[in-house]
């Protein structure tokens, strides 16, 4: 990341949390920090923080790795419903089919 967009997050964070200062000092000291992480990025996590926090960002809360959810991993809310529903079926089944133990039966262990 280049000092200017550095700058371009400080314009958007001072928008966000009016009680933020940004000078030329912060800018050159956080671009220490966040030169190495794409602009997008630091975008994307700054987005986030800003939805979701009433104090401002931290160089941390910038950095952060963006978590990419997998198009190939859907979650079949039905299909998870149904096998709980067959699940508890077969506990209930079991519990049913259940023999207790011999010192619960009145025999005697090693019988």
């Amino acid at each position: 990341m280049q000092k200017a967009e550095v700058a371009r997050l400080f314009e958007q964070v001072t928008m966000a949390y009016p009680n933020f200062t940004a000078d030329k000092e912060k800018v050159l000291f956080w671009h220490q920090y966040l030169q190495d992480i794409s602009f997008d990025q630091a975008a994307e996590n700054l987005r986030r923080h800003i939805v979701s926090s009433t104090f401002p960002p931290t160089i941390a809360d910038l950095r952060r790795p963006l978590v990419q959810k997998d198009p190939e991993q859907h979650v079949d809310y039905a299909k998870l419903g149904a096998e709980t529903k067959e699940r508890l079926h077969d506990m209930e089944r079991w519990a049913a089919e259940a023999t207790p133990p011999p010192w619960r039966r009145g025999g005697v262990i090693g019988d």
